[in-house]
């Protein structure tokens, strides 16, 4: 657990807002970091503000599709070969499989050209 953190992760619905229009939005609601999606927006937010972060979001009238805590790696792995990927991919469906097993995060990136 000391190679990640606890975060908020909150996903908003554009709604024809702009980048700017909702990175402002974000980070008067207390978001830290910001990533803009044609349709959705992502705003990660320190665990203990999750909360709070998403009543503001909403009070403005952005719609919400998830608010949850993860956790994101503090040094992720940079994975930038196919076989590489697929061995992780793997290992990880063998790990989900596990009845005891709610949530996997991972402390790796993966490269775009693999995407």
């Amino acid at each position: 657990m000391f190679q990640f953190d606890h975060i908020g992760v909150i996903r908003v619905k554009n709604d024809g807002k702009t980048e700017d229009e909702l990175f402002e939005i974000a980070i008067e609601a207390g978001g830290e970091d910001f990533t803009f999606d044609e349709d959705e927006s992502e705003i990660i937010t320190k665990f203990e503000n999750l909360g709070a972060v998403r009543d503001a979001l909403t009070t403005v009238g952005l719609e919400i599709t998830k608010s949850a805590p993860e956790y994101q790696a503090k040094d992720p792995v940079k994975i930038t070969e196919g076989t590489i990927l697929e061995k992780v991919e793997k290992f990880i469906a063998a790990i989900e499989e596990a009845e005891d097993v709610d949530e996997v995060f991972g402390g790796f990136d993966v490269d775009d050209s693999l995407c």
